[in-house]
């Protein structure tokens, strides 16, 4: 792993090994277990596997990050780097700090008290439109499809625009904005000619419920590493078969991902949520009768139900 030569031994075992068929993944799954502390080790993590990928996560996530992304993981994980690219910058100068950080907590799994702070003190500004406002201009148009992706929060913009541009799609336009609250699907219903609509993408969605694999208890790391595979591989592949048979393609989600505050939830770190299990999400919950909204919590009001809800932030 050290040798002066160590960039020229990386590439004949990468290429030694992809001649070898499907079946040299576990040769790299055992590499992996016994260089999981090596530095030098890095640079042999080059045959695209998810089990490198999954690793290269996890190195990635003990990186002090706050200094930018360090450049040797660029040919191994380009799409990693595309999530930390700094090349895209949100309306405001808060908002891109906010997912700046957001986003090194996401690839770790971890919180910090002042990020905690952050996300409470946080205002989103006026200046970022509705998705509904947007959506509506685009509807009646009749060569426009519209993809749906469940859960696919601003903070994938970069990555996006990225894979995007690689596959040589024009992006005629974009635009970060602001879903309602709760999040939650039925609160974030979308207006679209049925004939249009290409099938939904609910992959990420899953893996913050349910894991990379339901059921079973997964690391943050493979389930980041899945959650890029899906934008690589599920809506691009999706947006491509959208584009043979309409002019353009509407990307956009019903809705962000609460991950991080689930977290901070887990933690102890939040407020408490008055809740009685009804709705079934702890996330937020119908505000009682009578008490004092604590300054933590969101409130929004349905005046079609007349119910309030109580929101985590």
């Amino acid at each position: 792993l050290s040798d002066m030569n160590a960039n020229k031994y990386a590439a004949e075992r990468a290429e030694a090994l992809k001649t070898v068929g499907s079946d040299y993944e576990s040769l790299i799954v055992e590499f992996i277990g016994q260089t999981k502390e090596s530095g030098d080790a890095l640079q042999f993590l080059n045959c695209g596997t998810n089990a490198e990928r999954v690793e290269i996560v996890r190195r990635v996530s003990k990186e002090d990050l706050s200094y930018g992304f360090p450049k040797e993981y660029g040919e191994l994980f380009p799409s990693l780097v595309d999530y930390f690219s700094s090349a895209f910058e949100f309306e405001d100068a808060a908002t891109t700090a906010y997912f700046k950080e957001y986003r090194m907590h996401k690839v770790s799994g971890s919180i910090t008290d002042s990020f905690v702070k952050r996300a409470y003190d946080s205002v989103v500004p006026n200046t970022y439109p509705a998705r509904d406002a947007i959506i509506a201009e685009l509807q009646t148009q009749s060569d426009v499809a519209l993809l749906v992706v469940d859960a696919m929060g601003a903070e994938y913009m970069p990555l996006l625009l990225a894979l995007a541009k690689r596959r040589g799609m024009n992006i005629e336009s974009q635009a970060v904005v602001t879903a309602k609250l709760p999040t939650e699907t039925i609160f974030n219903p979308i207006k679209w000619d049925e004939a249009r609509i290409l099938p939904e993408i609910k992959s990420i969605d899953n893996i913050v419920h349910n894991g990379a694999a339901k059921h079973e208890v997964s690391t943050p790391e493979r389930n980041f590493a899945e959650t890029l595979w899906v934008f690589e591989t599920e809506i691009m592949n999706r947006i491509a078969d959208g584009l043979t048979r309409f002019n353009r393609v509407v990307v956009t989600a019903d809705h962000g991902a609460s991950r991080l505050a689930v977290i901070t939830h887990n933690k102890g770190k939040s407020t408490t949520l008055p809740w009685d299990g009804q709705p079934d999400d702890w996330r937020y919950s119908l505000a009682p009768q009578v008490a004092t909204r604590p300054p933590e919590l969101e409130q929004e009001y349905f005046p079609e139900t007349k119910k309030t809800y109580w929101i985590v932030r």
